[in-house]
């Protein structure tokens, strides 16, 4: 079976591919292919969702280790707020209930949406 350059697949062939220039000290390489899944990843899952954030938090490490600090804490950042409002999502009674998020949130959240729609 051939992938189409836009499969859930690539994506998370590229992550893994990220996440193995990072162990090997190949930063920029991590950085790259970490980009390029997270777009793709955007584009699968949607921006809101557990493998964005994660390839956000693996991106931020990489920054982390490249000394860009400041770009390490907006991905960090942006995989929190992914994550907190995922946490936001309760299951009752069978039901997905989600938690009315705050006007912060609703701005990150926004802003996030609008980042991955470019």
């Amino acid at each position: 079976e051939t992938l189409g350059e836009d499969h859930e697949d690539l994506a998370i062939i590229l992550y893994n591919v990220g996440e193995i220039h990072s162990r090997r000290g190949c930063l920029l390489e991590s950085i790259t292919s970490f980009h390029e899944a997270l777009r793709l990843l955007e584009l699968n899952f949607g921006a809101i969702s557990d493998p964005v954030a994660s390839c956000l938090a693996a991106m931020g490490g990489v920054y982390l280790q490249m000394g860009n600090d400041e770009e390490a804490k907006r991905v960090f950042e942006d995989s929190a707020i992914i994550t907190e409002h995922i946490a936001n999502i309760n299951l009752h009674f069978g039901e997905i209930s989600v938690g009315k998020p705050t006007v912060a949130e609703e701005n990150d959240l926004t802003r996030l949406a609008a980042a991955a729609a470019a």
